[in-house]
């Protein structure tokens, strides 16, 4: 009977060793492959997103998204069916606006938005119109892409469309950097 014993133990031993030196590897390409693709999926997806930026003294934002997909590591928020107002410290909106999609790039506050693209805004009396624009929070100016028509409707008349389009939000200056055309009512005032 002890031959019996002897063998079902080394038999266990051997299966041990077996099943821990399997379980155990130096082929780091899984764990490789896993950490990018956690770079390419969202942290998090945010159906109806709502969006509420309170700032004492300054402008306020809305915004409001049929999805949100959060990139932690990518440090940014992608936006699908965007509506969104500024709120001054009144209270009263002065500007709103539509894009297909919009990416937030949480760093810097910068945002590239895409498709149909409709902002108007109360201080300029004017509704811009494009397919491509682009906010940079830092120097706050939107930029359209060089390629890209912009159009400008202003109540009074004024009806522009260009491409290199620029508008600093500080000085109210619009540039073109290729020929313009339309009509442009000048006010007496």
């Amino acid at each position: 009977m002890k031959p019996k014993h002897r063998i079902s133990l080394q038999l266990i031993c051997l299966l041990t060793a077996v099943l821990l030196g399997g379980g155990c590897s130096l082929n780091y390409s899984e764990a490789e492959m896993a950490e990018s693709l956690s770079e390419e999926l969202p942290n998090s997806i945010i159906r109806s997103y709502r969006f509420v930026d309170i700032r004492s003294g300054r402008s306020s934002f809305r915004i409001y998204a049929a999805e949100a997909r959060m990139y932690h590591k990518a440090h940014e928020t992608q936006l699908k069916d965007i509506f969104f107002q500024e709120i001054n410290p009144d209270g009263k909106v002065v500007t709103e606006g539509q894009a297909t999609r919009a990416t937030i790039f949480t760093q810097t506050d910068d945002v590239e938005m895409h498709g149909d693209i409709s902002f108007s805004g109360s201080a300029q009396e004017a509704t811009i119109i494009s397919d491509y624009l682009f906010w940079n929070n830092e120097e706050r100016r939107l930029e359209g892409n060089p390629d890209h028509t912009v159009t400008i409707i202003k109540a009074d008349g004024t009806r522009i469309r260009g491409k290199g389009f620029s508008a600093d939000a500080a000085g109210q200056r619009v540039e073109f950097s290729e020929a313009v055309e339309g009509v442009y009512v000048q006010n007496d005032e």
